[in-house]
């Protein structure tokens, strides 16, 4: 269900942590220059969790084919280029059989966020 997934994503926050604009980085150095705390532990292992559990439901925690995952990153965010997702796809941790494990996808997005 792609669109509960969008719904309980949030167009703009995944935009911000799944590929971040260079204006997004830009704001992500005048935060450490500012001196603003990245997210605490708790609230992203209580992230991690609430993640964990909408992929689940929405059958997005097992091996994910590329173009899967391409077309639920497109929905939860419609302005991600080809480029900027293939980028992601290229970097990402993938199983044995070149597919992509969607719990492990969001843990790597997750820890890319840890404080």
């Amino acid at each position: 269900n792609i669109p509960a997934a969008v719904e309980a994503f949030g167009s703009a926050a995944a935009r911000f942590v799944l590929a971040p604009s260079n204006s997004e980085r830009e704001m992500q150095e005048d935060f450490k220059r500012l001196g603003v705390q990245p997210i605490g532990e708790t609230l992203l292992a209580k992230t991690r969790q609430n993640v964990k559990r909408t992929m689940d439901n929405l059958g997005l925690s097992g091996n994910l084919k590329s173009e899967e995952l391409r077309r639920f990153l497109q929905k939860i965010d419609p302005t991600l280029t080809d480029q900027e997702i293939n980028q992601l796809l290229k970097a990402s941790p993938k199983s044995e059989r070149g597919m992509v494990p969607g719990a492990e996808f969001m843990d790597w997005i997750l820890n890319s966020l840890k404080p």
